[in-house]
């Protein structure tokens, strides 16, 4: 029998133990090795997984420091995720690596003298908490982004993120007060002009500044959390979707329709909670149809 998929939860010290032995598995494509001790004392050895070079999907969660540099070691690699940790540094080759994944993390850095990253496509950062580093430049590939943040959060690098071209596709959410806020908008206010889609998760109360959307001038689709968004949609020139993802049609105020007549471009209105009862769904959309520009299709989950 070829063993495929391992994964390994376990202290520290075992885990360290039992690498070499892995490598018995040259078939081996799946991965996930999981430190089960509260205060990890020995960081995850990266370079004893070199043998497995049929490795395409690896995970690595809960030791207190993850970091990965140096030359290539896994040359198949396509999926990565790195989680639970209080600091992440990734400064490795990795010729294959299309998804990366980082999740409920204190310091994440990315990027170095040794990363590499040409066929990185997909970037998701969930819970960044205290600080943010990425070499935006060395991600040539990238075209969906997608971060949360927790806390106020430090994010640098961001002028080489304004000259990402091939980024198209950008996702936001905050949680934990205004600092998270602040941490995401530093990544909005960076976004490159050549954004298509934008998401999200919520829109602010009044106590805080809105974020900027006038600089994205190519967007086309935009989805948010809130109906709070829509007086700032009529800068959008090119906007053609826009969904609410915790709306249905019925939500819409009378001034809420009175913006959405100004979005001209706009094809498509979706709504991501239903209107189940069919006469008042009908009267609904009708009323919708009479303020939309024309042709815009209304649709809902």
């Amino acid at each position: 029998m070829v063993l495929e998929s391992l994964s390994l939860d376990a202290a520290s010290q075992t885990i360290s133990d039992c690498l070499p032995a892995i490598s018995v598995f040259p078939s081996l494509s799946q991965l996930k090795l999981g430190c089960q001790e509260e205060d990890s004392k020995l960081p995850p050895n990266f370079k004893a997984l070199a043998p497995l070079t049929a490795l395409e999907d690896l995970t690595v969660s809960r030791w207190d420091n993850i970091c990965w540099e140096g030359g290539p070691l896994l040359p198949r690699i396509t999926q990565l995720q790195l989680d639970s940790a209080e600091r992440v540094a990734l400064d490795a080759a990795l010729p294959s690596l299309q998804h990366l994944r980082v999740e409920d993390v204190g310091i994440l850095v990315i990027g170095g003298q040794h990363f590499q990253a040409l066929q990185l496509s997909s970037l998701l950062l969930q819970n960044v908490l205290k600080e943010l580093s990425v070499s935006w430049s060395q991600l040539g590939s990238l075209r969906e982004l997608h971060a949360r943040f927790m806390g106020e959060a430090v994010v640098s690098g961001t002028a080489e993120l304004s000259a990402h071209t091939n980024l198209t596709a950008l996702s936001l959410g905050w949680g934990g007060g205004e600092g998270a806020y602040d941490s995401a908008c530093v990544l909005l206010q960076a976004a490159p002009r050549s954004l298509r889609s934008l998401s999200l998760e919520e829109w602010p109360d009044d106590r805080v500044p809105p974020p900027a959307l006038a600089g994205l001038t190519q967007l086309t689709s935009l989805q948010c959390g809130s109906l709070a968004v829509i007086p700032h949609l009529s800068s959008l020139g090119h906007l053609q979707e826009v969904r609410f993802r915790f709306n249905s049609a019925a939500d819409l105020s009378v001034h809420d329709l009175a913006y959405l007549s100004e979005v001209t471009g706009l094809r498509r209105l979706r709504f991501g909670l239903r209107l189940a009862e069919a006469g008042f769904r009908t009267r609904c959309f009708k009323v919708l149809h009479k303020h939309l520009p024309d042709g815009c299709e209304v649709e809902q989950a």
